[in-house]
């Protein structure tokens, strides 16, 4: 289910905004049209630091300079724990060719090592040595709150190497 929501969702995407209003169409559905493109105009042309969390609702980390993103997703029932790989506006996937991507994540003062295995997935084209999603299944199951880094991430010829994270991401007060 998460990858059909995931295919439509970049297929939405890539799809772009700014589409012209259809004539003839009902006054309630151009006003709803009308609502629903202003959104998806104002999320796509937002800048990163604007955005609390990614597309999938993950916390987002930048990569160098913001040249790429990490969006981060845990589910703590399941322990599952899933990174997608996003470019510099987090907003399209980007894929790579690591076959997994390894964490030190600590726990309470205990340090876990953890693997993400790279997902392929028929529907949006992607194999393992091409995707943008990687996942550690029932790795972290029970925890609310960890901290770590991602050993080495190589992106288009880019190397980045001891990322820190933090989860969940302390958000500052705007007040």
């Amino acid at each position: 289910m998460k990858k059909l929501l995931w295919a439509l969702l970049v297929g939405t995407l890539l799809g772009g905004c700014g589409g012209e209003e259809r004539e003839g169409a009902a006054e309630s559905t151009k006003a709803e049209s009308a609502h629903v493109k202003i959104d998806l105009e104002d999320h796509h042309h937002a800048g990163v630091k604007d955005k609390p969390v990614g597309l999938l609702g993950g916390q987002l980390i930048p990569l160098g300079e913001g040249e790429y993103h990490l969006e981060l997703l845990h589910d703590a029932a399941s322990g599952d724990l899933e990174i997608y790989i996003m470019d510099e506006t987090a907003e399209k996937a980007v894929r790579i060719k690591q076959a997994n991507i390894d964490l030190v994540i600590n726990v309470n003062e205990s340090l876990k090592k953890i693997r993400l295995e790279a997902i392929a997935d028929p529907v949006i084209g992607s194999t393992v040595g091409d995707t943008e999603n990687f996942i550690a299944r029932g790795s972290l199951q029970g925890v609310r709150k960890f901290s770590g880094k991602v050993i080495e991430l190589r992106i288009k010829g880019n190397s980045y190497k001891d990322i820190q994270l933090t989860y969940p991401k302390q958000m500052e007060r705007l007040n």
